[in-house]
């Protein structure tokens, strides 16, 4: 492969990640104006982020299983399918078609992000390949519920869902035009991964430093508020979250070597975060600045850590090392967000962030376990994998 048509290939794939974790979040935004035309309640209006939780965490390790000897371009240009049909839900709006795509959709994320994460690995090397993927995850978190919401308020919420779904037909046909190499033939099956003491640990691990991330993030604008910022000062400090996330994914990128040091300070950093935002009532603006800054920093580290750690720990399967990782990574926001909303709800946002705190030491406790495992277990063969 050339250079030039490694940097095309890239780029496809970054905007392509771009628009699946886009077409993930933008409900977030949609969800008040969808739910007048398709009569949902504001508790089915979640589900349509469950459901794609649900077909993520679910459906995708199988699926990255069983296309596992498929032609990698074949594997990233139909994943882009369940996003092109958003074009139905224009033409047909009901929830129940609404929720079938998201559950599709769900399913198609982590497949796309896994094989498309090994092969930029075999091109770039662990560390820069994911990352290359990941700015477009970052820019998706950050970009999609903000931008959805101008779109829909002005034009409706079918502009940006029929935006994201034409969007994902060209995508569509621009993935299955690339000329990637064939992966390496395996010895074993995939699914043998999930036979390793070790292997199992990483994705506990995983669910914990999700679990940390997203117990203070999922309530950031609550912790914003109880740090005194409101308005403007609110919309810049989110800004400012999202920017210091594309340098955090930078970072991540650069630091892969040392991915398992990451699940320790990745989760202490964000947590000391949510912790200061929600201890201090009132500080000088340049703290919180630079707090937030450090906060967004390794969130978005923390994606390109996971990651690499998780396909290291599986290198004779990446491609399914990297959707098992994701689908840990769904278990663990689900649980961090359900957990931290729970203590928001009983204890306030000081309570909240303790959680995180808690997850944190829980990710510390889970290295030193690993750390721990007879030499055997950490790191198996491939061919004795089996045998476990």
């Amino acid at each position: 492969m050339t250079r030039g048509s490694s940097k095309a290939t890239a780029l496809t794939i970054g905007l392509s990640a771009l628009v699946l974790v886009a077409t993930e979040f933008v409900v977030i935004g949609l969800a008040p104006a969808m739910s007048a035309q398709l009569d949902m309640t504001p508790s089915q209006s979640g589900w349509l982020v469950t459901w794609f939780a649900i077909g993520s965490a679910l459906a995708a390790p199988f699926l990255s299983a069983y296309l596992s000897d498929t032609s990698p371009a074949k594997v990233l240009g139909w994943m882009m399918l369940p996003n092109s049909a958003n074009l139905i839900l224009i033409v047909l709006p009901n929830f129940e078609l609404a929720a079938a795509l998201r559950v599709a959709q769900g399913a198609a994320l982590p497949v796309y992000i896994s094989f498309a994460s090994s092969h930029l690995s075999q091109v770039y090397g662990a560390g820069k390949g994911v990352a290359k993927v990941y700015i477009g995850v970052t820019l998706g978190v950050v970009l999609a519920p903000s931008c959805g919401t101008f779109f829909a308020e002005r034009f409706g919420w079918q502009t940006p869902v029929a935006g994201l779904g034409l969007l994902s037909v060209v995508l569509l046909f621009a993935n299955l035009r690339l000329h990637l190499p064939p992966f390496q033939a395996k010895t074993a099956s995939a699914l043998s991964l999930l036979r390793r003491p070790s292997f199992l640990c990483q994705l506990f691990l995983s669910v914990c430093v999700f679990s940390a991330m997203f117990a203070g993030y999922s309530y950031l604008t609550s912790l914003l508020a109880n740090a005194g910022l409101e308005g403007d000062q609110m919309s810049i400090a989110l800004l400012v979250f999202g920017a210091a996330g594309l340098a955090g994914n930078w970072v991540g990128g650069r630091t892969a070597d040392h991915a398992l040091a990451g699940a320790i300070v990745v989760p202490l950093l964000v947590s000391g975060g949510a912790m200061a935002f929600g201890l201090l009532a009132t500080a000088p603006i340049l703290l919180l600045t630079v707090v937030l800054i450090a906060w967004g920093m390794a969130h978005a580290a923390g994606f390109v850590l996971s990651q690499v750690r998780v396909m290291t720990a599986g290198p004779d399967h990446k491609s399914f090392a990297a959707s098992m990782n994701i689908a840990a990574a769904n278990v663990g926001i689900a649980l961090g967000t359900f957990v931290g909303g729970w203590m928001l709800e009983t204890g306030g946002v000081a309570s909240m962030s303790a959680t995180a705190a808690l997850f944190a030491l829980l990710c510390v406790a889970t290295v030193m376990l690993l750390a721990a495992l007879p030499k055997r277990f950490r790191s198996p063969a491939p061919e004795a994998a089996d045998r476990i």
